[in-house]
């Protein structure tokens, strides 16, 4: 099947659009889009936290990082939507990778940001949910299943998330007029916007750091490299709603909503396939709660039930003249 393009009005409905662009500071609000909206709020509202927080080391280097961050994507959104840059491939991808940089760069100065925020762990209070629900926490359930074949299994799972991340992410990077690359970067966008600002307010360790269990995880590499790279560059305080589940989900779904198209027809049972281990391994690897979880899966499907509204939305803007929602390549 042909890659669809991006909604477009017809001419007689473009003609109908009476709303021209304004000038001045209320024309380049009219022309930003909800992704640019949305990331210039997430990083307004982590460096207004952290620029509220309390003085020291961490709390310095959260404030260049996101402050940085912010300006920088202010910036390009204004040259984009004045325009001051000229519409193009350039300035397509420039527009695009600036959003991916300020919002999933930001990851890695996630942990001095939450831990300078002095926060409350709430780990007590999930594990009583998840006792509530299921009876038992399902991470402290899973430890019986948890042999060392098992272990390193959903590690390697778990370790993959940030690969499945670029290679879902980067093509989409150089889309052009199709709706898909588009919805996928937004869904992607919003569930880590939304789930990063979460953790300023509901904070939390894991089962790993908070519950008892009989027996140490023992795997190989995969779960090596995994403890590696959470301990060493993870936040640590980012369990609730689980991303590791909402993310890898919302691309499984992404994928199986357009299987009859390429590459997705190919790779929706991959991508579900990877995402449900992912999942399992969050609780085995005793990272997250079952609540996490749930929630986590709850934000995917209201990620789902957005990225439907946004052809609609392209289609009105359009029809008033306006830019799209993420620059095309012309």
């Amino acid at each position: 099947a042909p890659d669809p393009a991006a909604p477009g009005a017809s001419a007689q409905e473009r003609s109908s659009g009476t709303t021209a662009l304004r000038t001045g500071w209320a024309g380049f609000v009219q022309r930003t889009s909800w992704v640019d909206r949305m990331v210039l709020v997430y990083l307004g509202y982590m460096t207004t936290r952290i620029l509220l927080a309390r003085p020291g080391p961490d709390t310095d280097k959260a404030r260049l990082a996101f402050g940085l961050s912010f300006v920088g994507v202010a910036l390009v959104v204004w040259m984009v939507r004045w325009p001051i840059l000229r519409p193009g491939v350039f300035t397509s991808v420039l527009h695009r990778l600036t959003h991916f940089a300020g919002v999933l760069g930001s990851y890695f100065w996630l942990r001095e940001a939450l831990h300078c925020l002095d926060p409350h762990l709430l780990d007590g209070p999930l594990a009583a949910i998840d006792r509530a629900i299921f009876g038992r926490v399902p991470s402290q359930w899973l430890e019986q299943y948890a042999t060392p074949e098992v272990t390193e299994w959903f590690a390697f799972f778990y370790y993959s998330y940030f690969t499945i991340l670029v290679l879902a992410l980067i093509p989409s990077a150089m889309g052009g007029r199709s709706s898909r690359p588009f919805q996928l970067i937004f869904g992607v966008l919003y569930l880590v916007c939304m789930g990063h600002m979460v953790y300023t307010l509901v904070p939390g360790l894991g089962p790993y750091a908070t519950l008892p269990f009989e027996h140490p995880l023992e795997g190989g590499l995969f779960l090596g490299l995994v403890m590696e790279t959470v301990f060493g560059s993870g936040a640590l305080l980012d369990i609730f709603p689980s991303l590791h589940t909402a993310v890898p989900a919302f691309i499984a779904v992404h994928c199986f909503r357009f299987r009859a198209y390429r590459p997705e027809r190919y790779v929706w049972p991959v991508a579900a396939f990877f995402s449900a281990n992912i999942i399992v391994a969050t609780l085995l690897l005793r990272w997250h709660y079952g609540i996490d979880v749930l929630v986590g899966l709850c934000h995917c499907a209201g990620a789902v039930w957005l990225v439907k509204r946004l052809d609609r939305n392209t289609v009105r803007r359009e029809q008033l003249g306006l830019p799209p929602e993420l620059e095309y390549p012309r």
